[in-house]
């Protein structure tokens, strides 16, 4: 019986088009009322909130349909184990006007960079590029770093650091 009188109730409100589903726009669907006549069991669609008195507001709101559940799904891909941040420092005793520098950060064997960066004491010092480095096997194994000097003056015994994220694959 439930099934039937919710089928029923789609059906008229799909089919109720201006009295309930097609509300003017400064009217919203809340505004309207789904009633239920005490005398026949006739459902009705009215404007405004209120129902007739010989009429009772239907509450959409308790009408559950509850589906059976879903197969299981598949097992996820494994997480990665054994994260680390690694940083290596190199200091450029002379870097000339335009020129760049930079170093690499290595991951431990077994490991494979999954992130990395770079940053320098100096500045007027700019990154260049930063990007992961020395593949094996398809994957990064360390993270590299370039800067570049963008002044028209020489900069002596700038610190750069390069850093990479390293994990083992699971």
């Amino acid at each position: 019986m439930g099934r039937i009188v919710v089928a029923f109730v789609f059906a008229l409100i799909v089919s109720a088009g201006s009295d309930i589903a097609s509300a003017a726009p400064n009217r919203s669907a809340a505004a309207s009322a789904i009633c239920v006549s005490a005398k026949t069991g006739g459902v009705v669609g009215r404007r405004g909130k209120r129902c007739r008195k010989n009429e009772s507001k239907l509450n959409l709101s308790s009408i559950v349909i509850k589906g059976e559940p879903g197969p299981q799904g598949l097992q996820g891909a494994p997480g990665l184990v054994g994260i680390e941040v690694l940083f290596t420092e190199y200091t450029a005793s002379f870097l000339g006007s335009g020129f760049g520098a930079g170093n690499p950060s290595a991951c431990p064997a077994g490991k494979v960079a999954i992130g990395g960066g770079c940053g320098s004491s100096a500045p007027s010092l700019s990154v260049q590029s930063s990007m992961p480095s020395t593949f094996v096997g398809g994957f990064p194994t360390a993270w590299s770093c370039v800067v570049l000097n963008n002044t028209s003056a020489p900069i002596n015994n700038a610190k750069i650091t390069t850093w990479v994220t390293c994990a083992s694959p699971a």
